[in-house]
């Protein structure tokens, strides 16, 4: 064992002196790095939510014009990305897309009171998709629903609803 002695005592505390140095060195390197990565990382899922965002009100505008010429006996598809890929030509002819992939079915029922000629429509399928079921609990679902069945005024018999399968209760 070494002799506890004035020399090792002020060895022991200068080695303690820069570590804390070299930590607190450490930190303020470190910190700004972090802070900067987080902030990045924040502002980019920001800048693809507001991309998403964009997108989507886009293509509202653009099947808002679509729907202004609307054949008299199409068969009128809504909702999520499910419906935004599906060929629905191949179902009916006079099938028309106006699916938007992340859509949810309350903004569904926001943009579908001000569509117009959807009373030419034959049919309206709308479907009811895992972006509702993953953000809104089923009280909300059904207020959407709800909410959506009673902007369609001019066509409640022309409605078919699609959903997927119950995934649990």
């Amino acid at each position: 064992r070494a002799k506890l002695t004035g020399k090792n005592l002020m060895n022991s505390f200068s080695f303690v002196r820069n570590r804390s140095k070299a930590f607190v060195l450490l930190l303020l390197i470190l910190l700004p790095a972090l802070t900067a990565l987080a902030c990045r990382s924040y502002f980019h899922r920001q800048a693809a939510a507001d991309k998403s965002s964009f997108y989507q009100h886009s293509l509202e505008i653009m099947y808002h014009r679509q729907a202004l010429t609307l054949p008299v006996g199409s068969v009128v598809f809504f909702e999520d990305s499910q419906i935004q890929g599906l060929a629905v030509t191949a179902i009916s002819p006079k099938a028309v897309n106006f699916g938007i992939g992340h859509q949810q079915l309350q903004r569904l029922a926001f943009r579908i009171a001000d569509y117009p000629n959807l009373e030419r429509a034959e049919r309206i399928v709308i479907g009811i998709g895992i972006n509702d079921l993953l953000h809104a609990p089923s009280t909300e679902l059904d207020r959407a629903i709800s909410q959506l069945i009673t902007g369609l005024r001019c066509c409640h018999s022309k409605v078919t609803l699609l959903s997927i399968l119950p995934v649990n209760e």
